[in-house]
């Protein structure tokens, strides 16, 4: 998969976390080939978009970190991603990740995307089965646990 194709959604998933949270995530340097299924951290969000390409976005988080995530955006204290407020703002960023990262492929790549409704899971290591196409996976760090996106395209 073409780097121009991917790479928004990583630039773009770190830059909103950071922008909303002041949670700086340390992306690996290389991207890697993700085969079969994908096993959640513990909160996983995925859009599917279709148009001029199809494909999926896909952001895993551990539970620390999405409950920092929740708690520093709303301002509020959290202990569980079980909570309506964590799981609803985890949904909101990552909606927000989305639409940036398709806006920026929809302008760099003069292509029209539509993003279908998000699906999210909620289980530490849940096995997420996904349709087949290529895909790539990176991970990341930060303070507060791990990171994974995974982007798929054809």
């Amino acid at each position: 998969m073409d780097k121009v194709l991917y790479w928004p959604f990583i630039d773009s998933t770190a830059n909103v976390i950071f922008n909303m949270t002041g949670v700086e995530v340390a992306f690996e340097d290389e991207v890697y080939e993700q085969k079969g299924e994908l096993r959640s951290f513990g909160l996983t969000y995925i859009i599917d978009f279709s148009g001029s390409v199809s494909g999926r976005f896909a952001i895993d988080m551990e539970p620390r970190l999405a409950i920092n995530v929740a708690n520093n955006i709303t301002g509020e204290s959290y202990d569980n991603i079980h909570q309506y407020k964590v799981f609803a703002t985890i949904s909101k960023l990552s909606s927000i990740i989305a639409d940036e990262a398709i806006g920026l492929l929809e302008e760099k790549c003069l292509l029209k995307i539509f993003a279908a409704p998000p699906v999210i899971f909620t289980e530490c290591g849940s096995l997420i089965s996904i349709k087949n196409m290529p895909s790539i996976s990176i991970d990341g760090s930060t303070a507060y646990g791990s990171i994974r996106l995974n982007i798929a395209m054809e």
